[in-house]
């Protein structure tokens, strides 16, 4: 589906280009917040300091 609407923006279809430019916006955005998300929750855990020292 998203090289469908990559191609769609490509050949000058503009809604298709305004949601590929939101999607390339908004995508990395998100990405980060997850993974920091992520990582607040496993650092709250019970046992993570047990962890971290285990992994050095």
């Amino acid at each position: 589906m998203p090289h469908r609407l990559i191609d769609r923006a490509a050949r000058g279809d503009r809604g298709s280009f305004e949601r590929v430019r939101a999607v390339s916006v908004i995508t990395p955005i998100a990405i980060v917040g997850v993974d920091l998300g992520v990582r607040a929750a496993f650092a709250s855990a019970p046992g993570a300091s047990r962890r971290r020292t285990a992994e050095r």
